[in-house]
C-alpha cells in the first residue's frame, strides 16, 4: 500500500515532468517563431519588396525629423571594427551637437537610447543641453542607421558585444572622460558599460532604465493586465518584438502613422508641426533586419525582466562614479531597484528624482524639466571634474556575473 509520502513524491514527479514538457514546449514554439519569421519569412518579404523600407527611406526620414532643428548639427560614420557575424566592420552611426559656447571646457554629454529607435528621437532635448557642453547621440549596434549584425545569443556576450562597440567608438572619437546618460535599454547597457570602464564615466544618468529588477517566476505575470495583454506578453517573449510591423508590409506605415501619430503631436508638436513624421522615422528604423530586437530577446530572461539584473550589479560600480536616476511618477519600470541600490552604495553618490506626471519617455513627454535636470547635473559633474586633483589610471573591469 502507498503511503501519503509515496502519493506526495508522485504528484511532485508529475509536476515536475508537466513543467518540464511546457518549458520544452516554449523553447520549440520560439525557436520555430524565429526561424520562420527572421530567417525565412524576413528575407523573402525583403527579396519581394513587400516591406517598403530601405537605408536610403531611413536616411530621408531621419533628415525630415531633424530639419525641424535650427541648431546646426554634424553626422557621420565611425567604425568600429567586425562584430557579431559581420564579414565587413561595423559602424556606429554619430550625431554631435557642439556647445554655444566655444571657450568653455566642459565634460561632453553622450546619449543612449531606448529600444526601437535611434539618436534623432532626442529632438527635444539637443538644442537645450549643447547650450554649454558638446552632445554625442548615437545609434546603438542594431539599431537606426548603424551596421545590425547579429550577435551573439548568449545574454552575456551580447552584452559584452554592445560594451565593446561603445568603448570602440569612445576610443574613436577620443572622448576621455563624459556624462553618460541612458534611456531605458540604453540605460542598461550605460550601466554595464560604467561597471567595466568606470575612469570613462564622469557621471551615470539613468532614465527610467530597464533591467534593473530580478525576475521572480513565482510572481503572478501580468497581474493588472487584461487578457489580451497577457496574450500579447506571453507572444513577445518567444519573437522578436516588433516583427508584426515587418510583417504587415506596406500596411506597416500606415498602420504604425495611426498608432502613433497622436502621441507623437503630443509630445512633439511645440517642435515637429507634421503628425507623421515621428512614426515615419520609428518604422524605418524597425522595419529593417532586427538585430537590435534580437539583442533585446536574448538579453530578457522573460519580456520586461533581464538575465543579469542590474539591482545587484550596480552595487558594485566604482564607489567613485555618481549615479543619478530619473523616473516618471506614472512609468511602468519599478523604482524599488534604484532605492534598494542607493542603499547599498552607502558613501556613492546615488541621487534618484522622479518627474510627476510623466510616464517612461521622459526626454519626450516632460523635456523642460528632463533638460534641467540634465544640465544640472552635468554642472555638478563639471565642479567636481575640476576639483579632482589625483590621477586617474583608465583600465577595464573584469566582471562576469555568469559565476
Amino acid at each position: 500500500m502507498s503511503t501519503f509520502l509515496d502519493k506526495v513524491q508522485i504528484s511532485w514527479r508529475e509536476q515536475k515532468r508537466v513543467q518540464q514538457t511546457e518549458q520544452w514546449l516554449v523553447r520549440t514554439v520560439r525557436n520555430f517563431l524565429e526561424f520562420l519569421f527572421d530567417v525565412i519569412l524576413f528575407p523573402i518579404m525583403k527579396r519581394v519588396h513587400w516591406i517598403p523600407s530601405s537605408r536610403k527611406h531611413l536616411a530621408e526620414a531621419e533628415d525630415r525629423l531633424m530639419s525641424y532643428i535650427d541648431k546646426p548639427y554634424a553626422s557621420w560614420y565611425v567604425d568600429i571594427g567586425r562584430m557579431g557575424n559581420s564579414s565587413d566592420t561595423c559602424r556606429i552611426y554619430t550625431m554631435r551637437m557642439l556647445s554655444d559656447d566655444k571657450t568653455a571646457k566642459r565634460l561632453p554629454l553622450v546619449l543612449l537610447h531606448g529600444l526601437g529607435c535611434g539618436a534623432p528621437m532626442w529632438i527635444l532635448n539637443l538644442p537645450e543641453l549643447s547650450k554649454t557642453r558638446d552632445v554625442y547621440a548615437i545609434d546603438l549596434l542594431g539599431f537606426g542607421r548603424s551596421s545590425r549584425p547579429d550577435l551573439s545569443a548568449d545574454a552575456w556576450l551580447a552584452e559584452m558585444q554592445m560594451v565593446f562597440s561603445i568603448e570602440e567608438w569612445r576610443r574613436h572619437i577620443g572622448l576621455e572622460r563624459f556624462v553618460l546618460t541612458g534611456h531605458s535599454l540604453g540605460g542598461f547597457l550605460a550601466s554595464s558599460y560604467a561597471i567595466k570602464h568606470p575612469t570613462r564615466v564622469a557621471h551615470l544618468i539613468l532614465e527610467d532604465p530597464w533591467g534593473l529588477p530580478e525576475f521572480n517566476p513565482d510572481r503572478p505575470l501580468g497581474k493588472r493586465m487584461p487578457s489580451w495583454g497577457k496574450i500579447v506578453q506571453s507572444t513577445l517573449n518567444h519573437m522578436n518584438v516588433l516583427a508584426s510591423v515587418r510583417m504587415l508590409g506596406p500596411l506597416g506605415p500606415k498602420v504604425m502613422e495611426i498608432s502613433l501619430a497622436s502621441g507623437a503631436e503630443q509630445y512633439f508638436k511645440d517642435v515637429v508641426s507634421d503628425r507623421t513624421v515621428v512614426p515615419n522615422y520609428i518604422y524605418h528604423c524597425n522595419a529593417r533586419k532586427p538585430s537590435g530586437e534580437a539583442l533585446f530577446k536574448n538579453l530578457s530572461v522573460h519580456f520586461g525582466w533581464t538575465k543579469y539584473p542590474m539591482v545587484y550589479r550596480l552595487s558594485n560600480l566604482d564607489p567613485q562614479v555618481p549615479i543619478s536616476f530619473i523616473y516618471g511618477s506614472l512609468t511602468f519600470i519599478t523604482k524599488k531597484p534604484a532605492f534598494k541600490i542607493r542603499d547599498e552604495r552607502k558613501g556613492s553618490y546615488v541621487d534618484i528624482q522622479i518627474i510627476k506626471e510623466s510616464g517612461h519617455n521622459i526626454h519626450m513627454e516632460k523635456p523642460a524639466e528632463f533638460n534641467a535636470k540634465v544640465n544640472a547635473i552635468c554642472d555638478q559633474a563639471d565642479r567636481e571634474e575640476a576639483n579632482f586633483s589625483g590621477e586617474r589610471h583608465h583600465a577595464e573591469v573584469e566582471v562576469d556575473y555568469r559565476l
